[in-house]
């Protein structure tokens, strides 16, 4: 069977989510793995490992993920998987932050590079096919 699901799929259930407030749950990756969806739909925020005790006695790893291997770090180490999920946060986009005079001039700037820009392709299109 194969399924397609596209990038914005992922966005939309994501939103759907955070909308309902609900916490997506992790994805299970085989029985002693999971993996954890937060706020990138393709990039995976945490894995979450079970392991045991030389007693036998099981117990959760979370692990921030990351596309290189070096920069992933221990979370922590937990009793149960929901208390390892909730242990994974949502990234929290970061504002650009500036003066708003100089925001304001800047636009004003590009609008005026962009009136010259729609003048000037006015004037190459009355040079080419007229008035």
């Amino acid at each position: 069977m194969n399924m397609a699901h596209s990038v914005q799929d992922g966005k939309d259930a994501a939103a759907r989510a955070r909308r309902s407030g609900a916490r997506p749950r992790p994805i299970r990756y085989d029985s002693e793995t999971w993996i954890v969806m937060r706020s990138d739909p393709v990039l995976p925020s945490a894995i979450i490992l079970r392991l045991r005790n030389p007693d036998g006695r099981e117990f959760f790893v979370t692990v921030r993920w990351d596309l290189d291997p070096a920069a992933r770090r221990l979370i922590g180490r937990f009793e149960s998987l929901e208390d390892a999920d909730r242990a994974v946060l949502y990234d929290v986009p970061r504002p650009v932050v500036g003066r708003p005079d100089e925001e304001l001039a800047h636009l004003h700037q590009r609008q005026e590079e962009q009136a010259r820009a729609i003048e000037q392709q006015r004037a190459e299109r009355a040079r080419l096919y007229g008035p």
